[in-house]
Parts: structure tokens; C-alpha cells; sequence
């Protein structure tokens, strides 16, 4: 297991790059924690967690993370992680700012043991990336299929759809899923910056062009 985990790894990145989306949606269940805010106006993957202290630190390192500042959102995906322990997106998005594999793997492991407080789209996205962590890409594809279908709206669920693709050297696919995505939301900053670390060169519109050839200048 050891020998494959860096291959995983590397999977598992090009998945969930920016380290999770999510706005919020309302929980039917008294069993689970109960979202901040409800996403049925937006249409957003929704964020679980019952601390408000936990979700503003979330959505801190989540912008941190998608600006590929990973080392800066660290301290604030602990924080989010100490104000609700069963807060599952928070613990997906540490694992995918962790540093080594033991680091990620631990973390998602505990994304995956929470899962089941979470809602559907976080569950999606977990159950994606610890398939992708696997090497399961069919079963990758799936989670992140139905993601897709059941947040069409989420710039984010369209960026992890889009970021399966790339992986699969699938570039058609991977930019009009950039290309919904930037659609949804043209500020989306993961659309620039992320393009830059795959391909090796800067873009502002990477969504409309594939990966380039040449030698970076």
C-alpha cells in the first residue's frame, strides 16, 4: 500500500484541487447537524456543520485553498475541525491542504467516518475522492456524475467534474466543464490559478483552450 500512495495522492488532488466548494442547505434529519443557512435558493452544494464559529473558519481556508494557498488554510480547517469535530467537509478540506500522504489519507479517513452527518453533496464529493485515493476512477466518476446532476448550479461540483477529466487527459470534456463552470461563476478564482499549476502556464480564460504542447516559457 505504501508504494501506490503517491500515485493516490496525485489522483486524489487533481480531484478535489480546491478543496471543496460548498454554500448551505437545510437538514431534514434531527439526527444530524443542522446547516447554517439553507441552499435551496441557490442551488449550492450545502455546508453541514452545527457551529457558526466552524463554518466562517471554513469558508476562510477554502478561499485560502483555492487561491493554492494550502499552508495559510491549515490553521483555519483546525479550527473549523475543533469548533464541530463531526464536521466531514472540513476534514476533506484539510486533507486535500495536507502536506504528505499520511497527512491526507488521515484526514480523509475521518472525512469518511462523518460522511454520514453530512449532506448528499458532501457525501458525493467524500465518496469521490476516497475512490479517486483508491485508484477507483469508475467509481470517481460516478460519485462525481451524480454530483453534477444534483448541484448542475455549484461552479465547484462543475471544477471537480472538470478536474476528473483533466486527470483522465480528457481535455474536451475538462474544459466545457470549466467552461460551465466559469459560467456559474467567472470569478471563480481555481479556474485561473489551478489551471496554472496542471499545465505550467498562467491563463485567464483556461476554460476555452486546451492544455498547451510547448515548453513553458
Amino acid at each position: 500500500m505504501q508504494t501506490r500512495t503517491p500515485m493516490r495522492l496525485t489522483v486524489a488532488v487533481l480531484v478535489i484541487l480546491t478543496s471543496i466548494s460548498l454554500t448551505s442547505c437545510s437538514n431534514s434529519s434531527g439526527s444530524k447537524p443542522a446547516p447554517t443557512t439553507a441552499s435551496a435558493e441557490t442551488g449550492k452544494i450545502p455546508i453541514t456543520t452545527q457551529s457558526e464559529e466552524a463554518r466562517k473558519e471554513f469558508l476562510q481556508a477554502r478561499d485560502l485553498a483555492e487561491r493554492l494557498l494550502a499552508q495559510e488554510a491549515i490553521p483555519h480547517y483546525e479550527k473549523a475541525i475543533a469548533a464541530d469535530p463531526n464536521f466531514a467537509t472540513a476534514e476533506l478540506g484539510r486533507a486535500n491542504a495536507s502536506p504528505t500522504a499520511r497527512e491526507f489519507f488521515d484526514h480523509l479517513n475521518k472525512a469518511v467516518a462523518t460522511a454520514g452527518k453530512a449532506s448528499e453533496g458532501e457525501r458525493l464529493l467524500i465518496q469521490a475522492t476516497e475512490a479517486g485515493a483508491n485508484g477507483n476512477t469508475a467509481k470517481q466518476k460516478e460519485y462525481l456524475d451524480k454530483l453534477v446532476g444534483s448541484f448542475p448550479n455549484d461552479e465547484r461540483a462543475h471544477f471537480n467534474m472538470g478536474g476528473y477529466y483533466f486527470g483522465q487527459q480528457d481535455y474536451v470534456h475538462a474544459i466545457d466543464q470549466n467552461k460551465q463552470a466559469a459560467e456559474l461563476a467567472p470569478n471563480y478564482s481555481p479556474l485561473t490559478t489551478s489551471w496554472a499549476t496542471r499545465t505550467g502556464r498562467p491563463a485567464t480564460t483556461p476554460m476555452l483552450s486546451g492544455p498547451s504542447r510547448s515548453t513553458p516559457s
